[in-house]
């Protein structure tokens, strides 16, 4: 099936926590497919240098069965480093476009993917776009709530598997302010914070607003 054929030309890739898989500009060679962990996807800012404060620009999070390192060219377009343990599909890029070039049912699997991650994209736009602090959390945490749902795991407890730092990024927050938006939202019983990696609706209704990006009374 598409699966074994994939394994054909694939290998296994293993990535400790915090090592860059590869970086923005480089040469494209390898593509990813997620096995096991979590990996962040980010961009220099135009000076060359990281984001503010010396950070990442983070542009997307990537689960199990994620596809990165997707070819608008010959160079990478961002740079990827695993945030947590990373066990990938590695597969050479000239390989893999010799197999979609001679098998429709491989080459149709991969559209999917592309356009499952375009979708992802357009959704970390909207997510920026909103104005308040609360809206983005509630939505970036939703987004990782259907992410579990898509995997098949449980969705009792939202897994946030990045550090504070990360997920500021994404959301184009400083980290002081992603920290009241948390205490804000637990203090008002929307959300229970277990510890810092889990984290739990309890009010689904004014949850469910906020990630549909509106305010809600205090």
């Amino acid at each position: 099936g598409k699966r074994a054929q994939l394994t054909q030309i694939s290998s296994i890739a293993q990535f400790k926590k915090g090592k860059r898989i590869y970086s923005e500009g480089e040469v494209l060679d390898k593509i990813f497919i997620v096995i096991t962990g979590t990996v962040a996807a980010y961009k220099k800012s135009q000076d060359g240098k990281k984001s503010q404060d010396g950070k990442k620009h983070i542009v997307t999070f990537l689960y199990p069965k994620d596809l990165f390192g997707l070819w608008g060219g010959r160079r990478y377009i961002v740079s990827t480093e695993a945030i947590t343990p990373v066990v990938a599909y590695s597969f050479r890029a000239s390989a893999l476009r010799q197999q979609l070039s001679r098998n429709p049912k491989t080459y149709s699997y991969f559209v999917t993917k592309i356009c499952d991650q375009l979708s992802q994209n357009q959704d970390h736009a909207l997510l920026l776009s909103r104005l308040y602090s609360a809206p983005k959390l509630a939505m970036f945490l939703n987004m990782q709530r259907q992410a579990q749902l898509m995997r098949g795991e449980s969705t009792d407890e939202i897994y946030l598997p990045m550090r504070r730092t990360d997920i500021a990024e994404y959301l184009g927050l400083s980290l002081a302010a992603l920290s009241r938006t948390f205490s804000m939202l637990s203090a008002r019983r929307i959300i229970k914070i277990r510890n810092r990696r889990h984290v739990i609706i309890i009010n689904r209704k004014v949850f469910e607003k906020l990630a549909n990006g509106r305010r809600t009374r205090k």
